[in-house]
């Protein structure tokens, strides 16, 4: 799917027009764009992936230890717990669980959100995350369990919840100095490349300006971008003219 958006122009995923582009529905391509690749990697790289998003933070959890088994799964199926709202367990679902068996010792468990058109204030983000720890603590009360979620914007006080959360922007500045020490021709370098590039093909820099700490960001095409004024998600330009009233117009990153 990465190959298609990045490659082929297949932009309708993140379309935000029709029920089948709902913004859950956009969240899910997402993650599975992103994260989908990871599934088929070795284990090595693919922990180098999560590295990416939680530095030494991973590798202190790690410490050294034989690695048994990896197993990414996205939106895990069965898991449930005490919902926040009803006296009773209701199903709980990650957007994905990366599964780490070691040769000694306690699986380390690793959990994803993803959130793009989403705003969860701090609350509802920490419910979000204790209902799908405690879902996977039922699993396994010994599993040492690493969180993180991405967000479009971090707001007040997420620097106090248990879970590592970046910003998409902040993510995308850390694939671009994470590829500068990625190997060549390695699985990771290739999914550090195919995501940076998804978000920058995405605007994830237009919407919040283009960063000059970006210095692999290749410069947008020669074809132009709408982007609407107040507009928080994204609008891509199809070839036909946008029938809205109130944009602005974006050529290379700059606004005209």
């Amino acid at each position: 799917m990465l190959d298609a958006f990045n490659k082929k122009g297949v932009r309708r995923v993140l379309s935000r027009s029709g029920i089948e582009h709902s913004n859950e529905k956009n969240e899910d391509a997402i993650t599975s764009m992103v994260f989908t690749p990871v599934r088929f990697m070795e284990w090595s790289e693919a922990l180098r992936c999560f590295e990416v998003i939680f530095g030494s933070k991973l590798s202190d959890r790690l410490k050294s230890r034989v690695v048994a088994s990896f197993l990414l799964e996205l939106w895990p199926p069965g898991l449930r717990t005490a919902s926040n709202t009803l006296v009773k367990q209701t199903r709980c679902e990650p957007d994905l669980v990366a599964y780490i068996s070691f040769k000694e010792g306690p699986p380390l468990w690793i959990v994803g959100e993803m959130k793009w058109d989403s705003y969860p204030s701090k609350t509802e983000l920490a419910n979000e995350i204790n209902r799908e720890k405690a879902a996977l603590q039922s699993k396994n009360p010994n599993a040492d369990i690493l969180i993180f979620s991405l967000v479009k914007y971090v707001r007040a006080g997420f620097d106090e919840l248990p879970c590592q959360i970046l910003s998409w922007t902040e993510f995308h500045r850390r694939l671009n100095e994470y590829r500068k020490f990625a190997p060549q021709a390695s699985s990771y370098r290739m999914w550090i490349e195919d995501v940076s590039a998804f978000l920058t093909l995405a605007e994830q820099t237009i919407f919040t300006g283009i960063k000059p700490s970006y210095a692999l960001l290749p410069a947008l095409g020669s074809k132009p971008i709408f982007y609407r004024s107040g507009f928080r998600g994204f609008s891509m330009n199809y070839g036909e003219v946008p029938h809205i009233a109130g944009f602005r117009y974006f050529y290379a990153g700059r606004e005209l």
